[in-house]
């Protein structure tokens, strides 16, 4: 599949600026490996092949050959050796059958753990997850339009030798994937594990974060990772919904979802690391659909921080999407 010739990406030349468990507190062991966003498990099919993308700076290049595993390691080289790996619980010969996200007993205790997690990012004892919100730039009245959570120490399961050992990967904002009173997935964003930097819920399928808050404004801005996702509501809730199709490497399976949603509105920005993944993916959505790299290496929470996310995005809507393109 080539990409379309015609994708279009503003820059963001005119900002000058540099980025610089259960209701317990232990997060459930039934979790999945969860790679980094690029490598995660259940990534879908890769959107670009071997198509040539044009750079922000007007360079040729030939597009990522797909997703990487966090840090460039597999799950089972990171797993080992973040904080927490050497406190191994219990093994055992074997795991229950997981769960799905469709079985009322996945529900009630995705959604308790929700709500646990919730409840204790709001207090005293979840004063780690609210600083790491707010070095992100992130205001409390956001994370809780998002139901986001602390859970202070995520375990997994790794299987060691033919058995299977409780894993602690540490604290953790719960970040959970909500379609109307349904849990679709709830993902975790690690903030202390030295390799690992996502983990997710076993039995969940990731379709699009952030639908429970979208009202049906004109503008939709669709875009990768979920923290991305909750800095552009803050910045421009007014005017647009945001949702985000989670690592690049699920925006295949999420446009299945994405391309309903996005018929319903006049316009649609995707917003990608890299340019070919979102040409890709504004390319099927049609003409309303318009695509952008994270420009100057900064995604949207980099901006946000920086204090330029809220003007970089105004002049996507003064302009009515009319002069966003790829630099020539």
């Amino acid at each position: 599949m080539r990409l379309p010739e015609d994708g279009r990406q503003r820059t963001a030349d005119d900002f000058q600026k540099t980025a610089d468990s259960g209701p317990g507190g232990r997060e459930g062991l039934d979790h999945e490996g969860g790679l980094d966003h690029e490598g995660a498990k259940d990534a879908g099919t890769r959107l670009p092949e071997d198509g040539r993308q044009r750079t922000a700076d007007g360079f040729q290049k030939t597009a990522d050959s797909g997703p990487q595993t966090a840090e460039g390691r597999g799950h089972s080289d990171t797993v080992t050796r973040g904080r927490g790996d050497a406190a191994m619980g219990r093994g055992g010969g074997r795991v229950k059958q997981k769960r799905s996200w469709r079985e009322g007993a996945w529900q009630r205790s995705a959604w308790a753990r929700v709500e646990a997690a919730g409840k204790r990012l709001d207090g005293k004892e979840g004063e780690t997850g609210q600083r790491y919100l707010r070095e992100r730039g992130l205001e409390p009245d956001t994370w809780r339009a998002w139901r986001l959570g602390y859970v202070p120490v995520v375990h997994g399961r790794k299987r060691i030798k033919g058995q299977w050992w409780d894993v602690g990967l540490g604290a953790a904002i719960a970040l959970p994937w909500i379609d109307g009173d349904k849990l679709m997935a709830l993902q975790y964003r690690l903030i202390e594990h030295e390799a690992l930097r996502y983990w997710q819920k076993a039995g969940g399928t990731r379709t699009l974060f952030g639908l429970h808050l979208v009202e049906g404004r004109s503008v939709l801005v669709a875009c990768e990772g979920e923290l991305n996702a909750v800095s552009i509501w803050q910045a421009a809730r007014d005017w647009a919904d945001v949702v985000s199709f989670g690592p690049q490497g699920n925006l295949q399976r999420a446009l299945q979802h994405l391309g309903p949603l996005a018929d319903r509105y006049e316009k649609v920005l995707v917003w990608a690391d890299e340019a070919a993944w979102a040409l890709a993916a504004a390319g099927k959505l049609g003409d309303r659909a318009v695509a952008l790299r994270s420009p100057m290496g900064m995604d949207a929470n980099d901006m946000l921080v920086v204090g330029v996310l809220g003007e970089f995005l105004q002049s996507f809507r003064v302009s009515e999407f009319q002069s966003i393109g790829m630099s020539e």
